[in-house]
């Protein structure tokens, strides 16, 4: 791999941005460390640089390209997952990332799919919402169900074997909660569901699924947007509710509260 060592930078003419040093990161990371001032996405008060494997160059793209949506209030994701945080970042806006501190407690006897992601959503954003009343937070939570069984990250590789023979050749829903906390207004709480239909799976390729390591932080330890994708043979709904945020259904949230708008051209 190319990589940076012993190459000083110049600033190019009419560049505001320069770094005069050298480095031994690889030549990608470099430039993500160059770029981070573009990006629209901050952690805890710090620009966070968006790069591969975790998001692609897209996420670059709110301070690269015009958009057609603006917020009117700051817009805080309560959460720190990498696809949240890309999905959001496709719409263009800008937004900070709050990791929230709520507990999240296994489901109630009986609980149904839908109220239990709802639940989670609620009490990540209640969490964050407390200390940033000016701002509008997002909260989700995601969950796998056959029928109402809640599937939710595998406790370990075992686990998550179990999950995905439970998921092979059938198909299940993927819900997510949704909740949104805006200044002044009643808390929006809505959940999305997806149909996701599975083809055999072999206990061959479950281990070597497994093995990768990719399921073990994915709700029914699988992710759709990685190596399982090949297993999907179908869905009925959004695509992006699977991944983990439903961003037509969030987008519509979001004008209702009034929180963004089509910007002015």
């Amino acid at each position: 791999m190319e990589r940076t060592r012993g190459k000083r930078l110049r600033r190019p003419k009419g560049c505001a941005l320069w770094t005069p040093v050298t480095s031994d990161l690889p030549v990608h990371e470099f430039f993500c460390s160059l770029a981070a001032p573009l990006f629209g996405v901050v952690q805890e008060g710090t620009v966070v640089p968006s790069w591969p494997p975790e998001a692609p160059l897209l996420t670059l793209y709110p301070r690269i390209i015009p958009f057609m949506y603006s917020a009117h209030f700051p817009i805080v994701l309560a959460s720190t997952s990498p696809r949240r945080r890309e999905l959001l970042g496709l719409t263009g806006l800008a937004f900070e990332i709050v990791p929230s501190p709520a507990e999240e407690p296994a489901p109630d006897a009986g609980e149904a799919p839908a109220f239990y992601a709802a639940r989670m959503a609620r009490l990540k954003a209640a969490a964050v919402a407390a200390t940033r009343a000016d701002a509008v937070v997002i909260g989700a939570d995601s969950i796998v169900a056959v029928g109402e069984v809640i599937l939710g990250k595998p406790a370990d590789a075992a686990d998550a074997q179990r999950m995905l023979g439970l998921l092979s050749g059938r198909t299940h829903q993927v819900v997510t909660g949704c909740a949104l906390f805006a200044p002044g207004r009643e808390p929006e709480i809505f959940t999305v569901t997806t149909d996701v239909t599975m083809t055999h799976l072999s206990e061959s390729v479950i281990a070597a699924y497994v093995a990768t390591g990719e399921p073990m932080d994915k709700a029914g330890a699988y992710a759709i947007q990685g190596q399982a994708a090949p297993f999907v043979s179908g869905i009925r709904g959004s695509y992006t509710n699977v991944v983990g945020l439903p961003l037509a259904e969030l987008r519509n949230a979001l004008e209702g509260l009034g929180a963004i708008g089509v910007s002015a051209t």
